[in-house]
């Protein structure tokens, strides 16, 4: 492991270690929250001193998560544990597996590698560009295909000229040649509109980009003549220049961007300087809004109400680094909270996601898809990875291993 990767991990290791010491924290895995003891006494936040925090019932399938130095994260079974699950009628008390182990493996080849020779039972994301030489050298492992719920956004500060020209962030969607990215990026292995809902929500929430109104499916077509006659329209037929912030983390952001501003520089004489940043100074950009006209972010989908608080009015929300402030959009969402049941809330939201699309603070780009992959001796596990908000723990407690079947492929 990296000196500087280990050095980082077990700074956080040591702070959380101490949450535990003090009863502060339990863990479920992907799931770091702080909680209240689950001991039956009732405590009081330190922060309130007023309202007290009823008992607890968070209680983790998996505990004492310790750091192993030049491996990661392993994770004791919960003999405390509560819950079941049903298999072929019959109720079984979880987790099966006594110990689970979590490498953390910082090279992608090295992650590949152990996952070919059975080091890793189960790896949970793998990027398609894998997906052929995996079926050449390991036929034998299951594959599941996921959805990306971090999708990429372009946002335009709209308290900036040009930007508060909604034609002038039409053109830019318009000038994008989304297919090429798909074909190049994500080997054809891309939905083209998966935001701000996931196109894996189905109906009532999701809207196909087909069904959308024709002015917002016109931003996900690629028609370059469109989008120079809106520029035209709104005084700018010569193009501008600008500056857009990208994460130097990995190669996605600058790749996606490299092509993006390649078609804007052609069909509309717009160029866009990029200023790369390492991911913390990246973060610090985006919650200080302290970038001058376009920024690069990667937002999760979340669930449908939480997505829609956090991208739209105020303009003050972090997560709404285009400075959108929308009276429509916000009465809209104010309904959906107010709403007297599911089937109204819904109905709200999806009009609020719809506008959005409509107004374009942001120029919503494709999402990929990626795969998770296991060997055979992996039972009860479908490819699922998260349950609520990124907490696999209640996934891998229903999962069992059949020993015999792995040492003998692997010997271990």
């Amino acid at each position: 492991m990296d000196p500087g990767v280990k050095e980082a991990i077990g700074k956080v290791y040591r702070k959380v270690q101490k949450q535990y010491e003090t009863g502060q924290r339990h863990h479920d895995p992907g799931n770091d929250g702080i909680v209240p003891r689950r001991d039956g006494i009732q405590h009081k936040p330190a922060d309130t001193g007023q309202r007290e925090y009823l008992l607890c019932d968070h209680c983790p399938t998996y505990q004492h998560g310790h750091l192993q130095a030049d491996y990661g994260l392993t994770y004791e079974k919960n003999p405390l544990y509560w819950g079941t699950t049903k298999i072929n009628g019959k109720d079984y008390k979880i987790p099966f597996v006594d110990k689970l182990s979590w490498p953390i493996i910082v090279d992608e080849a090295t992650r590949l590698a152990a996952l070919r020779t059975g080091k890793c039972d189960i790896n949970e994301s793998v990027r398609v560009i894998y997906k052929k030489s995996l079926e050449d050298t390991n036929p034998d492992l299951a594959r599941y295909r996921i959805l990306s719920t971090s999708v990429l956004n372009i946002a335009m500060r709209e308290d900036t000229k040009p930007f508060d020209d909604i034609r002038v962030r039409q053109a830019l969607s318009m000038a994008i040649d989304r297919q090429g990215i798909i074909n190049s990026l994500q080997l054809g292995e891309a939905e083209t509109l998966s935001f701000p809902f996931a196109a894996t929500w189905g109906p009532g929430l999701y809207t196909p980009l087909d069904q959308l109104p024709q002015d917002a499916q016109d931003l996900f077509k690629y028609d370059p003549a469109k989008a120079k006659k809106l520029m035209t329209d709104a005084g700018l037929s010569s193009g501008f220049q600008t500056e857009m912030v990208v994460s130097s983390s990995g190669t996605t952001q600058t790749d996606t961007a490299a092509m993006i501003l390649s078609n804007w520089e052609a069909n509309l004489n717009v160029k866009v300087t990029l200023k790369p940043a390492d991911y913390a100074t990246y973060l610090s950009i985006q919650y200080g809004k302290s970038f001058k006209g376009m920024y690069m972010m990667s937002k999760g989908n979340g669930d449908p109400g939480a997505v829609l608080l956090v991208i739209g009015p105020p303009a003050d929300q972090y997560w709404n680094p285009s400075m959108w402030d929308d009276a429509t959009y916000a009465e809209t969402f104010q309904k959906a909270r107010e709403a007297p049941d599911r089937e109204t809330a819904y109905k709200y939201l999806s009009e609020c996601n719809i506008r959005f699309i409509e107004q374009a603070p942001t120029i919503i780009l494709p999402v990929g898809y990626y795969y998770a992959y296991a060997w055979p001796w992996v039972h009860n596990w479908y490819g699922e990875v998260n349950t609520n908000t990124r907490q696999p723990g209640l996934i891998h407690a229903t999962i069992w291993i059949d020993r015999a079947t792995r040492s003998k492929v692997t010997g271990q």
